[in-house]
This record gives C-alpha cells, sequence and structure tokens, in this order.
C-alpha cells in the first residue's frame, strides 16, 4: 500500500515537471521565431501590428540618377535580369528634404523583389520599407522610475523605504499599450492625504 502511494506521488511529480517543462519552452520558441529576421529578410510582422506600410519602399538616388530629377515616373524594375516589377517612383517633398529620396510603391507580395533590385542598382544609395514608427507611451517625468506603484522592479519608495517587489504594481505600461485614455471617462481619486510641499504642486 504504501509503495503504491510512493509510486503515485513520483508519477504526479513527473507530471507536473513535463508539463512546466512544455510550458516554459513555449515563450522561447515564439521569441526566436520573431528574432529570427535581419537585414536581408526585412518582410516581418511584430505582434501587435504591421512594422512597415506594405508595398511601400524608400529609395534615395544619387544625384546624377535619372530618376533623382524626376518628380514622379512609372517604371520596369528588372529582377535577376529576368521578371520585371512595375515600381512608381514619387518625390516626397517639393523642394526636397533629402536629395534624391524617392516613395516607390510596388505590390506588397513584390516588395522583397523590388527590395533586392533596388540595392543592387549603382544609382541608389540606399533602399528600405517604410517603416513605422509607434511612440513610446512612458512618461517623460524624470521621476517615474521612483513610481514603483506604475512599474515596479525592486526600487525603494521615493521616501526612502524598503525595495518593493517587482511586478508588484498596476500594470500600467503594458495598459498604455491598448489605450491611454479619453476625454470621455472620468476618474475619481479618493485619497486620504496629500503633501502640500510636493514639488509637483508648488
Amino acid at each position: 500500500m504504501i509503495g503504491n502511494v510512493i509510486k503515485l506521488r513520483w508519477l504526479c511529480t513527473g507530471l507536473v515537471l513535463a508539463v512546466l517543462g512544455v510550458t516554459a519552452s513555449v515563450p522561447l520558441i515564439s521569441h526566436a521565431a520573431f528574432q529570427s529576421h535581419n537585414s536581408s529578410q526585412p518582410l516581418t510582422i511584430k505582434q501587435k501590428g504591421l512594422e512597415f506600410v506594405p508595398g511601400e519602399i524608400l529609395v534615395r538616388f544619387r544625384a546624377e540618377s535619372i530618376s533623382a530629377t524626376k518628380t514622379a515616373e512609372v517604371a520596369q524594375l528588372s529582377v535577376n535580369g529576368k521578371a520585371q516589377i512595375s515600381i512608381h517612383l514619387e518625390r516626397l517633398k517639393d523642394p526636397e528634404i533629402i536629395e534624391g529620396l524617392r516613395l516607390a510603391r510596388v505590390a506588397p507580395e513584390e516588395m522583397a523583389e523590388a527590395l533586392t533590385a533596388l540595392r543592387l542598382r549603382d544609382d541608389v544609395i540606399y533602399a528600405e520599407p517604410n517603416y513605422i514608427r509607434r511612440a513610446l507611451k512612458t512618461p517623460n517625468d524624470p521621476r517615474y522610475p521612483q513610481m514603483w506603484g506604475l512599474k515596479n522592479i525592486g526600487q525603494a519608495s521615493t521616501f526612502g523605504g524598503n525595495p518593493g517587489t517587482p511586478g508588484n504594481d498596476v500594470r500600467a505600461e503594458p495598459a498604455w499599450e491598448l489605450t491611454t485614455g479619453s476625454k470621455s471617462v472620468v476618474v475619481g481619486i479618493i485619497d486620504e492625504g496629500i503633501d502640500i510641499n510636493h514639488e509637483d504642486l508648488d
């Protein structure tokens, strides 16, 4: 009887360890998949949205290039000396902010081939996807790192208390990635006191 109980306990322990091992490996596999791209493989999609505008390429031509002198043009781009990709080039601003910079539009499914072909041309300085950049939601308050209630990384409180517990906070930054609020939402804060000498209230 006792032997069966011990065997059962060992079996349960083994199952728990197996489940934990599988669970721990999933994020690593997912992370590796998203980190596998490099400059030769620019067409990637982030978990939270597109990394670039599909079908748009920023191309800078050398000053002596014919394409650098035109405001707009439609051309055929040769790929490996065989296939032809239709490409529409247009000036971003007039007058130009950057000499020779053009916005190239191609079919989204032909972006990889178009990038490769453009980068091989002698009259092209660089060609890259029209990347999307998103503003960070974290505040620029110089005292933000001390606000453990918003992001607790184990720092001491603003009043010199003991270090906090990492992760023990309101998860403000993940929330800001979803929304930064709305003027139509009214929030009431009830507090027991106020520091009338605080620099933010001067």
